[in-house]
């Protein structure tokens, strides 16, 4: 395909005059946004994706390329031949149209927000950084589940976590089969996080997103339209063929909420009749155990339900539970972090999870702990996402907890580490539960052997707190 229209030239990022804001978007220009993220060897998928696609998706398209900050970009020139729609790079308060194609600049981190595209600096001057998590965090709030995440090849985990927001949010998380990557580390570890809807092969993707899309138009269009007087009916059917035929009873979620995200696996599967689709669904298909997967929502929606936090705090009130639950600032939080030396850390391997205590200190954004090989090692080797939870216990009335998420970083015995775990080890030698690796020993198998310290860090990527407090 040849390029059409002119081609922004690539530029270093500059921060020109903010324009006015686009008003937020109503139901008719809340069209289908996909985030492309891609590291090393992205860059032939993305344009062997962008050739494929149909005319006239409909959809945006934005492009996070990890890009070294200190060279001008010349991706405009290298995608523009291989798509009719118009490949630009983005800037500050660029509006956000149908049939384009926006490009990261270098050295800055994109984000949208009120139907506008945003750039801000990097908050890390060393060290990795994240921008197509920080990217889907906010493709997720505008969007919804217009939002669409397709994780490309590169290395590193970059995406892994800003997906489950487009998950959460009734997206959908395509991954490219990692078997095709010749850099497969971002999609792996996005497909260890077991959110990603479809894992394919980058040829078949475009296909996906135009049905995808076009089921999307359709459902947006039959809002506006009477309500339909079966629609209970048919709700209750699909309830009662889920608990038949699965271990799951979802007669207590929000009928609105189940109505999205059956429709979203309508989409997915190309059918745009419920009657159809429960025809589908009958015959025993693998449609169903997705669907259910699909309707899984994650637990810590139930405290985003307004109503269903003050039931629980209601009933916390009449059964004499005199207490006052309350967020804690992140300046609170890392106090507790500072305080705490003991807590729990969280791992997965695929869809296992595994929780063990650890002891830990924390020092200017990030938590340092040490341990031997063995189950969490190796399991955070394989996916370093990972969760922290600390406490402080008064009393049942008075108490705080903390909950981060974030990123392990092992810290070999290197000349290039050795400051780090110089450091690392002197913090740890200060808490009370530290004991010296270097001069312990246990037996195993009969044999006597000397257990090898593994020192790690975790940088924080996320970080809330709640605490409970006496009522007056």
């Amino acid at each position: 395909m040849t390029g059409q229209g002119p081609r922004q030239a690539a530029t270093a990022p500059r921060r020109p005059r903010r324009r006015s804001l686009p008003r937020r978007g109503t139901a008719h220009d809340n069209f289908p946004v996909v985030g492309l993220g891609a590291s090393a060897g992205g860059l032939d998928a993305a344009r062997r994706l962008l050739a494929a696609l149909p005319l006239s998706t409909g959809m945006a398209f934005i492009l996070i390329q990890h890009l070294d900050p200190t060279h001008v970009s010349m991706m405009v020139d290298l995608l523009a031949g291989h798509t009719p729609m118009k490949v630009q790079q983005a800037a500050d308060g660029m509006p956000l149209e149908r049939e384009h194609v926006y490009l990261i600049p270098p050295g800055a981190y994109l984000s949208i927000g009120s139907g506008a595209l945003r750039l801000t600096e990097p908050w890390e001057r060393h060290g990795a950084r994240l921008p197509f998590d920080f990217f889907l965090r906010s493709l997720a709030e505008e969007h919804g589940e217009h939002a669409i995440c397709v994780i490309l090849p590169g290395t590193g985990g970059d995406g892994s976590l800003g997906l489950k927001a487009i998950k959460e949010k009734g997206g959908l998380v395509i991954v490219q089969d990692p078997g095709e990557a010749e850099y497969d580390g971002m999609p792996r570890s996005a497909i260890m996080t077991g959110a990603a809807d479809l894992v394919l092969p980058v040829a078949k993707i475009p296909e996906i997103l135009a049905k995808y899309g076009r089921q999307l138009v359709l459902n947006g269009g039959r809002k506006g339209q009477a309500p339909d007087d079966h629609a209970a009916d048919r709700l209750a059917e699909f309830i009662d063929l889920l608990r038949t035929k699965t271990a799951h009873d979802f007669a207590l979620y929000k009928p609105g909420t189940l109505m999205r995200r059956i429709e979203r696996r309508m989409a997915l599967a190309a059918v745009d009749d419920n009657g159809r689709y429960l025809d589908m669904l009958r015959q025993g298909s693998e449609e169903l155990e997705l669907l259910a997967k699909d309707l899984l929502i994650n637990v810590t929606s139930f405290f985003r339900d307004p109503k269903a936090f003050e039931l629980a705090l209601g009933h916390l009130a009449t059964t004499g539970a005199n207490m006052l639950i309350q967020d804690m600032t992140r300046e609170m939080s890392v106090d507790l972090l500072e305080r705490a030396h003991i807590g729990r850390l969280g791992c997965v391997q695929g869809l296992q999870p595994y929780v063990v205590p650890f002891s830990f200190a924390y020092y200017r954004k990030f938590i340092y702990s040490f341990s031997t090989v063995g189950k969490k090692i190796e399991w955070m080797r394989a996916n370093p996402l990972v969760c922290v939870e600390a406490d402080e216990i008064v009393s049942r009335h008075e108490w705080q907890t903390v909950v981060i998420f974030g990123r392990y970083q092992e810290l070999p015995d290197t000349p290039e580490f050795h400051r780090t775990r110089a450091v690392a080890h002197d913090l740890l030698a200060k808490t009370a539960m530290w004991w010296e690796p270097g001069y312990v020993k246990t037996l195993h198998k009969g044999e006597e052997r000397r257990l090898e310290p593994i020192y790690f860090r975790i940088s924080i990527n996320e970080i809330s707190g709640h605490q409970g407090l006496p009522a007056a």
